[in-house]
């Protein structure tokens, strides 16, 4: 079929995807940013298209930036950063809305087990 549409309980879910997509966090394997970007800049621009106000993208930029380690860096550019930190910032964006599922695709790789190790903690408080 090429026309149609999915009804669960009389609700076209077609017009629930914004309300999913506040409840979901994606972690490709690379993630794309501008490498001109702060990872500051990016997070806020990550928040931004999640329609977070500004009050809540400090909060939650500021938080996670100081769990993952990032703090020093958050005026630093992207493209500066190590292997890492940069997954660190991937796995930042893909919290900042605190969402209920997160999709992560190797999430771990090319972080030393340290910060394996921080990851998977922080993985089992969230769950």
């Amino acid at each position: 079929p090429s026309k149609g549409k999915i009804m669960l309980d009389d609700v076209n879910i077609a017009e629930l995807r914004n309300a999913y997509l506040d409840k979901i966090g994606y972690l490709p394997q690379q993630f794309g940013y501008d490498k001109n970007q702060s990872v500051e800049d990016f997070l806020h621009y990550i928040g931004s298209l999640k329609g977070m106000d500004k009050k809540l993208r400090n909060e939650r930029i500021s938080e996670l930036l100081s769990q993952f380690n990032l703090s020093e860096v958050r005026k630093k550019k992207i493209d500066k950063l190590s292997g890492g930190m940069k997954l660190r910032v991937g796995i930042c964006q893909a919290m900042l809305n605190n969402p209920n599922i997160l999709i992560v695709d190797e999430p771990t790789v090319g972080l030393d087990i340290e910060e394996r190790r921080r990851f998977r903690k922080y993985l089992t408080t969230i769950s």
